[in-house]
């Protein structure tokens, strides 16, 4: 344990010094790295996101660590969108989402579903719209409930029909997800 704290410290001074376009250089193949995704504080009053830090082993994100405020645009700037729970009404996070290798997004409610349901988050054919107009490479769906279990099957194909990019259905344990370029 002791080993890999000195090896992280050491990371550690190498990313402080190093020029931005450091991120383009995680992550390393093999051994262990710590990503700068926001070395700010809590108050984005520099341009900076506040602190948070991605611990890369082996070329796989292992560990995010104080999650600051803000870090989630650091982690726009490395692989991978999260879409959270959203519910689509504008396309602000489409935007944010542009060019995205891969763009998880939660699928809780069914397409048709109104009410608080559809207040909190977004049907699938909005989904698709929201990965359409990012120009998402691949897009994984998770977050579901009873609600868009009952008929997964057409509610992906909903999403299909108005995104022509490679669909993931998230099933727990799912390991790996290869990108391609």
């Amino acid at each position: 344990m002791k080993y890999v704290v000195l090896i992280l410290v050491g990371l550690f001074s190498l990313v402080a010094v190093r020029p931005s376009n450091a991120a383009a250089e995680c992550p390393p193949e093999t051994g262990v790295a710590l990503q700068v995704l926001g070395s700010g504080g809590p108050i984005a009053d520099d341009g900076r996101a506040s602190s948070s830090y991605l611990i890369w082993v082996d070329g796989k994100s292992r560990v995010l660590i104080d999650a600051g405020g803000g870090s989630f645009l650091r982690v726009g700037d490395t692989v991978v969108v999260f879409g959270g729970d959203q519910n689509g009404r504008g396309m602000r996070f489409a935007d944010f989402a542009a060019d995205a290798d891969l763009l998880l997004m939660h699928m809780p409610i069914p397409d048709g579903a109104s009410g608080a349901a559809r207040k909190l988050h977004a049907p699938p054919d909005v989904i698709a719209k929201i990965a359409r107009r990012a120009r998402a490479k691949m897009l994984v769906l998770s977050h579901f409930m009873a609600r868009s279990l009952a008929d997964l099957d057409d509610n992906v194909g909903i999403v299909r029909d108005g995104y022509l990019g490679p669909i993931v259905v998230a099933e727990d344990l799912l390991c790996q997800i290869v990108l391609s370029n």
